[in-house]
């Protein structure tokens, strides 16, 4: 390099025209570094000259640096591009699951996600576009766009114009990989415990391996477990199917608005809408089936059933005397209600008679104050009031109980033995077994009588049987 290029006022612009940088050779006088010089030299190089790169030179002209060394000083830099965002999906459900588990015990903190019809599950937020920057020539430096986020919904989820992921059914919020949706069925692969937490499901549940002690399923569908449910409570609108059995110890707790499928039965309480299917034994167990018993193999040993329909058993109590009872032609249904509505009717009735009666008293009268006759009035209002009442209450309990007679049902089927010391009840009439029934035995009512049939012999039942009435 020559001596008059070392001691030249230059201007050197980076390959990549990000920055300009001003050369001050050493030893340049001071009034050789002057702003209009500074100017042609950016000028000569395709500089644009913003204001920012004039506030830079009158800034170095000001102040010029010193040393005996080059100096070298950025006077003019590019702007910068703004990349764009990739567009993201914001759960909110996430959030709102996080403060359920926070809220719940050990128990309620529950893996899944359930969401119902029309709820916002979260957002997705499209991509930007960014901003191009300038480089200090004025020449473009291109901005990347975002990328859209990779989502896909099925029918289950709507997403909106403004991006709100709305939910379309009830269910379990289901996402993976880039997929997302709503299932109506939940599938648990193995046990409901503290991994999953209890389970509150709008739809059917299916349980791969069990259901341990305390827990809690609902559903309002069908539940169905593979293997053993220990002492928990279930709640089903359909059916409940457990292809091992039910170790309640007392505690485990059902209400199955369909049917129940069971290989056996352990110290379980609770109701069956629907049919009850046993294949082997229930055992100790207090169940009000509203259906029928179907377990043509299976045996009652020990608790009380209460069945609304026929009942088909193998063996009901045993040898040793275990005390078991069946109660016969009951409508728990509906039964309660005619209870209630009875005891309402006999007490309307009794205020209407001490109304009358008062009001008979005042009829004798011959003399009546203004209190009497304001008194008289009061009566005829209140048994005007009252006779209404009675008038649709009466009629509405003759029909209950016209709906509870057509629906009792006394047909009880033995295979092998009824056992001495169980109970059959029907109505407010217990009959206590004396001696073993072997099977096929049967009870039925005929003619408003609970009888026997034994082979070809026949009777009523109180002739092989301890009678007992209930108040």
């Amino acid at each position: 390099m020559s001596t008059a290029t070392q001691t030249e006022l230059r201007v050197v612009v980076a390959p990549d025209r990000r920055r300009a940088e001003l050369v001050i050779p050493p030893g340049l006088p001071r009034q050789a570094l002057t702003v209009e010089t500074c100017q042609a030299l950016l000028r000569a190089q395709g500089v644009k000259l913003n204001p920012g790169v004039l506030r830079r030179l009158q800034e170095v002209v000001k102040a010029p640096p010193g040393g005996e060394g080059e100096t070298r000083l950025v006077v003019a830099q590019a702007t910068e591009a703004r990349d764009g965002q990739d567009g993201k999906v914001l759960w909110s459900v996430d959030a709102e699951h996080a403060r359920e588990n926070a809220q719940g015990s050990y128990y309620d903190r529950s893996v899944f996600i359930m969401v119902k019809a029309g709820q916002v599950l979260g957002r997705i937020e499209a991509p930007t576009t960014g901003h191009d920057g300038v480089d200090v020539t004025g020449g473009t430096l291109a901005a990347r766009a975002g990328k859209p986020v990779e989502l896909k919904l099925d029918e289950s989820i709507l997403r909106d114009p403004s991006g709100q992921m709305i939910a379309q059914v009830d269910g379990a919020l289901v996402r993976q990989g880039v997929r997302a949706t709503i299932r109506k069925v939940l599938e648990v692969r193995d046990y409901v415990d503290f991994s999953t937490g209890n389970i509150d499901f709008p739809g059917d549940v299916k349980i791969g391996r069990g259901i341990r002690d305390l827990f809690v399923v609902k559903a309002g569908g069908c539940v169905e477990v593979g293997g053993l449910i220990e002492s928990a409570t279930i709640e089903c609108g359909g059916d409940l199917i457990s292809r091992a059995g039910i170790a309640g110890r007392g505690r485990g707790q059902l209400k199955v608005g369909g049917n129940l499928s069971a290989r056996y039965l352990d110290n379980v309480q609770g109701e069956v809408r629907g049919d009850l299917i046993c294949d082997r034994e229930a055992i100790n167990s207090n169940l009000v089936v509203h259906g029928a018993v179907k377990s043509p193999g299976g045996m009652i040993l020990g608790g009380r059933l209460t069945i609304v329909g026929p009942a088909q058993l193998a063996v009901v109590g045993s040898a040793a005397g275990v005390a078991t009872e069946l109660i016969l032609g009951s409508v728990p249904g509906l039964e309660p209600l005619a209870v209630d509505l009875e005891a309402l009717v006999q007490e309307l009735t009794a205020r209407r008679d001490q109304l009358q009666k008062e009001q008979k008293l005042m009829l004798l009268s011959s003399r009546l104050t203004a209190q009497d006759r304001e008194r008289q009035t009061e009566i005829m209002f209140e048994l005007q009031i009252l006779n209404q009442r009675l008038a649709k209450g009466q009629p509405a309990l003759e029909g209950l109980m016209q709906r509870i007679n057509q629906n009792r049902t006394v047909d009880l089927s033995v295979g092998r033995c009824l056992h001495n010391g169980a109970v059959v009840t029907v109505g407010k009439i217990s009959y206590r077994i004396n001696g073993d029934l072997p099977g096929p035995v049967r009870i039925l009512r005929e003619k408003g009588d609970v009888v026997y049939q034994l082979g070809s012999a026949s009777g009523r039942l109180a002739q092989v049987a301890e009678v007992h009435t209930t108040a």
